[in-house]
């Protein structure tokens, strides 16, 4: 004899089953934002080691890729598309001469025909000064693309003026900024005040006695100029301030 026995669903089973549906859907949404969190621990914990890492070396940490306004490049910094560089430097004298060397306030150094001049004259009156007048502060732009072209801006200042200029060494040996050069370049274009044309900077000495060459034309003068590329060099004309002299004589 065969018996045959069916089987029907049960009302509590099935209410537990539908009622365990939200459940193991809201473990696996637990689940998963628990591992997000702990991804974002992680990636934490990383940047804190890199950050104590570069303390230790005592390098910085690199700016974020991301950040287009503030950056560096090369030497300099870059603020959207202006790239900004700060230079100089730092120079002290002690300056010991016989007569025509070591003037007031110590701003003759070496000038040859002073030398020449104590010379002549049999004077020996040794003096001795100190100096730090010829440091110089320089601050210089690139800006990208303007109409075209780069536009280049440089500004450079020291101190040393005139032996009789005001200041003394009784307080500070306080003076005031010396405007050294001041000028702009786009597309070959020169204005401003910089080098004359008429001075040849590759011949000029690596020395740190600076412009007192001889037989040499060491001047800065406000211009219009315009630079072009020829076969061979570089063809320059300018528009010059054509007041100069020697000494305080125009």
């Amino acid at each position: 004899m065969t018996r045959t026995t069916s089987i029907r669903p049960r009302p509590l089973a099935r209410a537990v089953a539908v009622a365990s549906l939200p459940l193991i859907a809201l473990g696996s949404a637990t689940a998963s934002a628990q591992s997000d969190e702990l991804q974002e621990l992680r990636d934490r914990i990383q940047k804190l080691e890199a950050q104590q890492a570069a303390q230790e070396t005592g390098t910085a940490p690199e700016p974020a890729t991301d950040n287009e306004y503030l950056t560096r490049d090369g030497s300099g910094i870059r603020i959207g598309d202006t790239t900004i560089t700060i230079g100089g430097f730092i120079k002290a004298d002690v300056l010991a001469g016989s007569n025509g060397n070591g003037w007031a306030n110590a701003y003759s150094i070496g000038l040859p025909r002073s030398l020449a001049s104590a010379a002549k004259n049999g004077e020996s009156d040794w003096k001795t000064g100190f100096s730090a007048r010829e440091s110089r502060i320089s601050l210089g732009t690139r800006t990208l693309d303007v109409a075209g072209h780069d536009l280049t801006t440089y500004v450079e200042v020291d101190f040393n003026q005139g032996a009789n200029a005001d200041g003394n060494e009784v307080v500070s040996n306080s003076y005031a900024p010396r405007l050294r050069q001041a000028y702009g370049s786009w597309n070959g274009w020169d204005f401003g005040q910089t080098h004359t044309t008429f001075t040849e900077l590759a011949a000029l000495p690596e020395i740190l006695d600076q412009g007192k060459q001889a037989a040499f034309i060491y001047l800065r003068q406000p211009m219009v100029r315009y630079n072009a590329a020829v076969p061979g060099g570089k063809l320059m004309v300018a528009l010059e301030n054509p007041e100069d002299g020697f000494g305080s004589n125009s």
